[in-house]
């Protein structure tokens, strides 16, 4: 909560000029505070800051291409239209090839690239990220990532998307763990890109 402030008299004595008077550069000085505070409560609920949330639904591969894909559920979180404007990845074993929206394919509607797609406030939409394995013998357990570029009216942000591992095809057909981490899933892209390139994962490490 802001209350009225009061310029002390040595500050008061101290700036130069004094051409405004007290009562108007205390309320000058009440007005930025206000400001820098409501800046900072309309980015928090994403007037300012793109705000967005992911949700995975599982992907897959093709062999004869070097395909693999993920789908992600982009969700904008904040209160104004959010535009998803690119993606990339890192790591120069494989390559973003194409980013397209099964809900478009559905409609009838099959546009080379989904993106730049604009979400209303609280509005979702399905991207389907497919991608190309450029060096098959690179392939290794090591996850990536997804950057995601959002931007709102004001500003831009960057988010990551981590889709979820997948079951290593060399666990054994029944094993138990402690805690919560099973031990046999390979982090996300490693188990689709070995499927696309018809290769083994390198040996698990003890």
């Amino acid at each position: 909560m802001l209350t009225a402030c009061h310029v002390p008299d040595e500050v008061w004595a101290a700036l130069p000029g004094r051409s405004l008077p007290r009562a108007r550069l205390s309320a000058l000085l009440l007005a930025l505070i206000a400001l820098v505070v409501g800046g900072f409560a309309m980015a928090q609920v994403g007037y300012l800051t793109p705000r967005i949330s992911t949700e995975l639904n599982g992907g897959g591969w093709d062999q004869q291409s070097r395909r693999f894909w993920t789908v992600s559920t982009i969700t904008n979180e904040g209160e104004v239209a959010t535009t998803i404007r690119s993606a990339a990845v890192d790591g120069g074993w494989l390559r973003l090839d194409r980013i397209t929206s099964p809900d478009r394919e559905m409609s009838g509607i099959t546009p080379p690239n989904a993106l730049p797609i604009t979400l209303a406030p609280h509005q979702s939409a399905s991207l389907r990220f497919s991608f190309v394995v450029a060096d098959c013998a690179r392939v290794h357990r090591i996850g990536q990532t997804i950057r995601v570029i959002a931007t709102s009216p004001l500003r831009a942000a960057a988010v990551n998307v981590t889709p979820t591992g997948t079951r290593d095809p060399q666990a054994p057909e029944s094993y138990s763990f402690e805690g919560e981490v099973d031990p046999w899933i390979v982090p996300w892209p490693g188990a689709y890109a070995a499927g696309a390139c018809a290769v083994d994962l390198p040996p698990k490490q003890p």
